[in-house]
């Protein structure tokens, strides 16, 4: 539209004959409003002959690399590569005769080598064949100058070998791009392996790639990735520590041979059951000289049963509780002795985690003590007379005091009481039978006598 503006306006300055043809200008009217003169009209005999003052060389115009913009609204063809040059000429009849040539220019292309310099590379491995397929990473269908390419795949390359491939496409020139194909390792030599402690499996996790068989390929050009949520490392083994028991994780990893992914493996491990929270002790008492009872509320967290263990001085005794039990009594216990109780959960997992224990002590109540043994009665002249004993083995009480009492007949003529349990009983009567009876007191109750028979001389 432009340029055919441009040839309209020329023409009719060319109608203007003073200006392009005697180059003389009109003359304005007495009026003010400017007069309209007939152009003259070349005769046959005027462009024999040429008059006086007459021009006759040829006028032209030209736009040399002029760029056309699309008017608005107009089919916008891309004019940004044209060139575009016109030229007009008087023909000899005095007609203006205008002629255009546009040029197309072609951007320059560049070449593959270029346009595919930082091209990607994937392997797929066939387990069947043992063979692998390398995967060009690019948007349009490359040709293949030394190899067949197959919808951008380059098949049948064994592991650990190089392949050359030249790489062509009509969007680039040469020269093509050449493509090395180290080919990685076969996928069934990699294994990941789950290499996590199971003494810690309830809050670590640990993966590991192990090599299964051997291979020629060079071990310096395989690396390795994992990401486990966010975190991302980049080693051939990792180790996630401090997690939640009984929680899902997630974990993908990948091989790459030369920086080409070649084999990849997801994992999602659950940790293992937790260690159970410790059961909270209500109350925890004596109940009586050979009995004690304990009550509690359960953990929080999972578990199976309950460990209760009652210490005795330097003797131990455990007992494995149903989980649903609340409350043990504790039966058969030594009177007047301190127990330490330990009550904790456990579960089976992997291996068994036991949860805190809970702690608590009582003192059974006293009994009645044990007799005493090994008593003796010896004479130390004839109405003298030593006792001796030894101490119960079960004294059952707070306290020790040893008693004797001395009968003659059923009479009770002498009762004494010592801290131990000798004693020298003199002044009896003469050829008397008399009638020893020793016991244990522990401040509570007392003991069962030792009954021994002596007479005096």
């Amino acid at each position: 539209m432009y340029l055919w503006l441009k040839l309209l306006a020329f023409g009719f300055a060319f109608l203007d004959t003073e200006v392009f043809v005697t180059g003389q200008s009109p003359t304005p009217s007495p009026t003010g409003v400017s007069s309209v003169q007939t152009p003259h009209l070349p005769t046959h005999a005027d462009s024999q002959t040429p008059s006086a003052g007459t021009d006759t060389q040829t006028f032209s115009g030209s736009a040399a690399n002029a760029k056309l913009n699309p008017t608005p609204g107009s089919n916008a063809i891309s004019d940004a590569y044209l060139n575009a040059s016109e030229t007009t000429t008087l023909s000899p009849s005095g007609s203006a005769v205008i002629s255009t040539t546009t040029i197309a220019t072609t951007p320059s292309k560049p070449t593959c080598d270029e346009k595919y310099a930082n091209i990607t590379v994937d392997y797929l491995y066939n387990k069947e064949t043992k063979l692998f397929t390398a995967k060009l990473n690019v948007n349009e269908n490359v040709e293949c100058g030394n190899n067949t390419c197959t919808n951008n795949e380059v098949h049948n390359l064994t592991e650990c070998k190089n392949a050359s491939v030249s790489i062509s496409h009509n969007s680039c020139t040469a020269p093509d791009k050449t493509l090395i194909l180290d080919v990685p390792p076969g996928v069934e030599k990699f294994q990941l392996h789950d290499c996590t402690q199971v003494e810690k499996a309830d809050t670590t996790i640990c993966l590991k790639w192990k090599n299964i068989e051997t291979f020629t390929c060079d071990t310096q050009n395989i690396t390795y990735r994992f990401q486990c949520g966010n975190m991302i490392f980049d080693n051939k083994e990792i180790k996630l520590e401090n997690l939640e028991p009984e929680h899902e994780y997630k974990c993908d990893s990948e091989i790459l041979y030369n920086n080409h992914k070649f084999t990849n493996a997801s994992k999602i491990i659950k940790t293992d059951f937790g260690s159970p929270g410790e059961p909270q002790i209500i109350f925890c008492r004596s109940e009586a000289a050979h009995q004690g009872v304990i009550t509690w509320n359960p953990p929080q967290r999972s578990f199976h049963n309950f460990t209760l263990c009652y210490i005795k001085e330097t003797e131990k005794d455990c007992l494995n509780l149903d989980k649903n039990l609340i409350k043990y009594d504790l039966q058969n216990l030594k009177p007047y002795t301190k127990y330490v109780l330990s009550l904790h959960a456990y579960i089976i997992a992997k291996v068994q985690r036991n949860g805190s224990a809970a702690m608590c002590h009582f003192t059974t109540k006293s009994a009645p003590p044990s007799q005493v043994w090994n008593m003796t009665v010896s004479m130390t002249s004839d109405n003298s007379m030593h006792v001796k004993c030894r101490p119960p083995r079960d004294r059952n009480g707070p306290h020790e005091r040893y008693h004797l009492e001395v009968e003659a007949g059923n009479t009770l003529v002498r009762n004494e009481s010592h801290k131990n349990c000798d004693f020298r009983v003199k002044d009896l009567q003469y050829s008397t039978d008399y009638t020893f009876k020793a016991y244990f007191h522990n401040g509570d109750y007392p003991g069962e006598p030792f009954i021994l028979h002596h007479s005096t001389s």
